[in-house]
């Protein structure tokens, strides 16, 4: 099943090892460290300028911020920890612990389901294992102020391994009960579903997932990543 990346905004400017093609296994590189992530931006200036609320800008890549807009995007682009509960677009997420070797839940869930039928009981590949992260989410309409929305049309999920190797693509199979399982949500409605992804078994310990829009509208300002394991 592909999927789209999707980078916005300030984002691009400030969060390091952000950008990743979709579609392969691995997909790309991107820093192994927290410290590598927040210091390839170059560093802000101040100048004669004011921005927006009157305060002196400060420049990110010859661009106009205040320093109140650049401390909430640092907030907004934390990376946090399984149980969190942040916002995110019109949604308010909360991801658990990742299960990193689910492979076999997934086997036994296929089998039940699907009994033999090899479109849906596929096993991993050579090396690999699949990984599931449960997903709670509730619609609070405060970005798009839509009526409704679907969460599996808005939110696009990748892993990134701790040695910084992306992995964007869903697998063919399914977990238990994925994101289209949940549907469309009203304002306060929530849903629970299971995030699948194939990787190699080497990366699956210590990586951390990433948010992002993928929605064709317009995408809020940043990615948000969560950390696999509690920290």
């Amino acid at each position: 099943m592909g999927t789209r990346c999707v980078l916005g905004g300030l984002s691009a400017f400030i969060v390091a090892g952000a950008i990743a093609a979709c579609g392969g296994v691995p997909e790309s590189e991107a820093p192994a460290d927290s410290a590598a992530r927040a210091t390839d931006a170059p560093e802000a200036t101040e100048g004669d300028e004011l921005a927006m609320d009157g305060t002196p800008c400060v420049y990110v890549h010859d661009v106009c911020y205040s320093q109140d807009e650049l401390d909430e995007h640092e907030a907004a682009t934390a990376t946090r920890q399984p149980g969190e509960t942040f916002e995110y677009g019109d949604w308010e997420l909360t991801l658990d612990e990742t299960n990193t070797d689910a492979t076999q839940d997934v086997i036994d869930y296929q089998l039940a389901e699907y009994g033999n039928d090899p479109e849906y009981t596929e096993p991993p590949r050579d090396g690999n294992v699949y990984i599931t992260v449960p997903v709670t989410v509730t619609y609070t309409g405060a970005y798009s102020g839509e009526t409704y929305r679907d969460p599996a049309y808005d939110l696009l999920f990748a892993y990134v391994s701790a040695d910084g190797n992306t992995y964007a693509t869903e697998s063919d199979v399914t977990a238990p009960s994925d994101m289209y399982s949940v549907g469309e949500l009203y304002p306060g409605g929530t849903g629970e579903a299971d995030v699948l992804m194939e990787v190699p078994a080497d990366d699956a310990e210590g990586g951390r997932w990433r948010i992002s829009w993928d929605s064709m509208d317009a995408a809020p300002d940043s990615e948000v990543y969560v950390d696999a394991q509690q920290g």
